[in-house]
């Protein structure tokens, strides 16, 4: 398991047209997705999330994001939620944290 960093394409720079399609934007993430659930299956065959995606970063497995974390409260003193190098970054390890919790339970 590890943390990867997902950039999604705006809606002028999707290969299709979200409106004609029916898709939709997650306000939290900015993933453009489908939420019919009887054309959902047709419609990710032909548009994989692959194509809404502009960039997509490895960041680390749990270890290397774990040792990211530890150097980053040794530089700033500061709680391991604040992240002083911007809110990018500081979201993308509680979102990390959140999910890593939410699948242990």
């Amino acid at each position: 398991m590890g943390l990867d960093a997902v950039v999604y394409r705006n809606k002028a720079n999707l290969p299709f047209d979200a409106d004609i399609v029916g898709a939709v934007v997650d306000e939290t993430t900015g993933e453009y997705y489908f939420p019919d659930q009887n054309l959902e299956p047709a419609l990710e065959r032909e548009f994989p999330r692959e194509t809404r995606i502009a960039v997509q970063k490895r960041i680390g497995n749990i270890a290397l994001v774990a040792a990211l974390r530890r150097r980053r409260r040794a530089n700033t003193g500061g709680p391991l939620d604040y992240c002083v190098q911007g809110p990018v970054f500081g979201h993308a390890l509680w979102r990390f944290n959140t999910t890593r919790s939410n699948l242990s339970t």
